[in-house]
């Protein structure tokens, strides 16, 4: 399974242009996608320095992502006959992301501990999309 996690707002608080507090959950569960061997991309606005910042936070946390604002190698070799210079749009079969629909309603209508708290919400359904699929 391909997996595209966004990092502010997701991995950390949204605290752009700077890194927020950490998501330790959401983390924990990012790590266990990569453990099982889903590949996992960082699908995230930064750019430059910015961005390298992000990747090394990423690292020092234990997440090494099989790519990074790009296609995952599995996806770039199915497709390469079709479009050999790539794509514009990064394919996965799940997003995760704070400007996601679930997460923006979920502000309106989950009456839990994850009420405003839109990365504990991924992680939890995370980590229930990887026992299902394996």
């Amino acid at each position: 399974m391909i997996i595209a996690v966004d990092f502010d707002g997701i991995l950390c608080d949204n605290e752009f242009p700077e890194i927020g507090k950490p998501h330790y959950e959401m983390i924990a569960a990012v790590r266990e996608a990569i453990d099982c061997g889903h590949e996992v991309i960082l699908w995230t606005s930064r750019v430059d320095e910015r961005l390298s910042e992000a990747v090394v936070w990423c690292a020092d946390r234990g997440l090494r992502f099989t790519s990074i604002n790009d296609n995952a190698p599995s996806n770039k070799q199915k497709y390469e006959h079709l479009y050999p210079n790539g794509t514009r749009k990064v394919y996965a079969d799940i997003y995760i992301d704070d400007h996601n629909l679930f997460f923006i309603r979920a502000n309106f209508v989950l009456k839990s501990e994850y009420f405003n708290k839109p990365a504990l919400a991924a992680a939890e359904q995370l980590r229930r999309v990887i026992n299902e699929k394996g």
